[in-house]
């Protein structure tokens, strides 16, 4: 049995978690895109680092990742 996954960048964090960003629309479409296709969603911890640069790890949706 073979299942999906995409591994999220921080760019893809960025976009998604700004709703003023013009990419944020296309984030969005994909995260519910991949819930509702039960694609499992993966980020790095590298990636959850630079995200908390400027953010804060508590935004990050790390119940659906």
């Amino acid at each position: 049995m073979s299942s999906k996954a995409v591994l999220l960048d921080t760019s893809f964090f960025l976009r998604f978690l700004n709703d003023a960003d013009p990419l944020f629309i296309n984030a969005d479409d994909y995260f519910r895109h991949f819930l509702n296709e039960d694609i499992d969603m993966i980020i790095s911890t590298i990636s959850i680092a630079e995200y908390c640069v400027g953010g804060d790890v508590h935004e990050l949706p790390l119940k659906n990742l």
